[in-house]
């Protein structure tokens, strides 16, 4: 399963790891690996603020797009 992956990429050598335990939209999350990697390395964020950050302006941008659809 998920979390069989996750140890496997540690016992590879990976010292971080994000997965999930759900389906996920690809879309979605082709934006926030864009955005997280926007935070980590353009940024030169900590991993875990990089995520939240992401999380964050993908959450928003989902939003907006509801509240537009809807005007």
């Amino acid at each position: 399963g998920t979390l069989g992956l996750v140890r496997a990429f540690r016992l590879a050598g990976a010292e971080r790891a994000i997965a999930s335990l759900w389906k996920v939209d690809d879309d979605a999350t082709a934006l926030l690996m864009e955005r997280f990697y926007e935070g980590y390395l353009d940024r030169k964020l900590e991993p875990a603020a990089a995520l939240r950050e992401a999380c964050l302006r993908v959450i928003s941008a989902r939003m907006r797009t509801i509240s537009d659809s809807k005007a």
